[in-house]
């Protein structure tokens, strides 16, 4: 427990802060809530003892143990409020932290204009300081939220330019990110062969780095390519391996998700006992771990398989559960599905007064979908066209700055130049050589050489060019006047 001492505020702030920063960043990881503790009795010492570095530093700590928490509005407000505090330090690496943290509590929250914003003069920031991590990482973010705005080209563009720098570190855990980004990208744009070489690449990097989560991750990735080239047999071996690394390493969220796919594929394939068996364990986990919105879409599959079951009322009655939390979450996507599925079900009854009904509320739904939609992509539109400018903006006040550095870089050699040759110079009026500083006696030529940019080239005035010449006329005419036999 932190005690207030007596004597001066940065006694205190030197003997107790550093202590309680340590603490609560080591507690971060596995006891985010004992490091918030930590984090607030410091607040208590700043208050009686304000020193804006540590109370900005603390406001960082916390909004990344927020983060992580899931309480992203928290997380963002409190970087926030360290930007806003910062600028009585103009501290630069801060101010792009926080502004970091910002960008990806907005991609979180859905607020894409925000999160671009901030993500941007990131990224200027690290690249001026050099920060060839932090930099990487915005990148990705920033292609994140691209391929959430279907900017794909924009997407791909950052998150190759992450890459680029990942293998410049030989950072293979950012290698791997980056690739992993990359991979769905192509399984969106149909590059399945692409995708599939991504993925092997990551694959490869994970096992080099014993990551047995990322190894998981990655396995489950090859699958679904696999699954999208209807290669069932290889998609379901790399699903198997995912979810025993699962079992062992105790991912339930993972082990619900490769279970789902499992279920997808054997679907696929008409063994739809294995396939319901895939997706009841999988129901099961998300039900324990209150995932509900896999919940909805798991329920929704099961509904799906039972109709081909003819097992009809219990398709209704898993559907009926989807539709219902699928509501709730404003999943507007799956709804529309399970509309589709219910309308079907219902006219292979042929029941088609409740199958008009279904019809209608699909058609209406999807009526609204795309009213929202066209609002969504003029949004979306705004957010991109904001950013692009934003990222002009940076790369011409980039290349000024860098047009300044060569003009200063230049003024100071003019001037250094200027300095070497200023000052009293000893001359000898006879000779005309110069005393160096070390006593010795150079040619001016020589003297010039060492001390300016100056080089010489030899030429004669019309002075020395009158004298020069009648020495040459003077000896023609002798030679004139000898006899040629000598």
């Amino acid at each position: 427990m932190v005690t207030k001492s007596s004597g001066d505020s940065p006694f205190i702030i030197r003997s107790q802060m550093p202590e309680i920063y340590r603490t609560a960043s080591h507690l971060k990881k596995n006891s985010p809530e004992e490091a918030l503790g930590s984090i607030r009795s410091a607040y208590r010492i700043l208050e009686d003892h304000p020193d804006t570095s540590w109370r900005i530093k603390f406001l960082k700590l916390e909004s990344d143990i927020h983060f992580k928490l899931g309480d992203n509005l928290k997380s963002l407000e409190l970087a926030r409020q360290g930007l806003q505090k910062n600028q009585l330090l103009d501290d630069e690496l801060t101010v792009s932290d926080l502004m970091y943290n910002i960008g990806r509590a907005g991609f979180r929250i859905g607020r894409l204009d925000l999160g671009l914003e901030m993500l941007i003069r990131a990224t200027d920031i690290y690249r001026r300081l050099d920060c060839e991590g932090q930099l990487a990482s915005t990148h990705i973010l920033i292609g994140k939220s691209y391929r959430r705005l279907s900017e794909i080209p924009r997407a791909t563009h950052h998150f190759y330019r992450a890459l680029s720098i990942y293998e410049e570190m030989d950072d293979l855990a950012g290698v791997s990110s980056a690739l992993n980004n990359i991979g769905i990208i192509d399984i969106m744009l149909n590059n399945t062969r692409e995708a599939r070489d991504a993925f092997q690449r990551v694959l490869s990097n994970r096992q080099q780095l014993e990551d047995r989560k990322g190894v998981a991750e990655a396995l489950n990735n090859l699958g679904l390519v696999h699954l999208h080239c209807s290669r069932h047999s290889e998609a379901m071996e790399c699903y198997r391996e995912s979810l025993s690394i699962k079992r062992e390493i105790h991912d339930r969220k993972g082990m619900a998700n490769t279970l789902n796919n499992m279920g997808n594929v054997f679907n696929d394939m008409g063994e739809f006992d294995h396939a319901m068996s895939s997706y009841e364990e999988a129901l099961e986990i998300k039900e324990k771990i209150g995932d509900r919105a896999g919940m909805a879409r798991t329920l929704s599959n099961m509904g799906d398989l039972l109709f081909k079951l003819h097992r009809l009322d219990d398709a209704v009655r898993h559907l009926t559960e989807s539709l219902q939390i699928s509501r709730e979450l404003s999943d507007t996507e799956l709804m529309t599905i399970n509309y589709g599925i219910l309308y079907a079900i219902e006219k292979s009854r042929e029941d088609f007064r409740e199958a008009l009904a279904y019809l209608k509320l699909k058609s209406q739904l999807m009526e609204s979908v795309m009213d929202r939609d066209v609002e969504r992509i003029v949004a979306e539109k705004k957010i991109v066209y904001a950013a692009d400018r934003i990222e002009k903006d940076n790369e011409i006040l980039r290349l000024k700055n860098e047009e300044l550095s060569c003009s200063n870089r230049k003024l100071q050699d003019a001037l250094r130049q200027i300095s070497e040759l200023s000052g009293l110079m000893p001359i000898c009026p006879k000779c005309r050589r110069i005393r160096n500083d070390s006593g010795f006696w150079e040619e001016v030529e020589q003297y010039f050489i060492e001390h300016s940019a100056a080089r010489f080239t030899h030429g004669l005035c019309p002075e020395c060019i009158e004298v020069y010449y009648e020495g040459l006329r003077k000896l023609q005419r002798d030679a004139d006047g000898m006899s040629g036999d000598g």
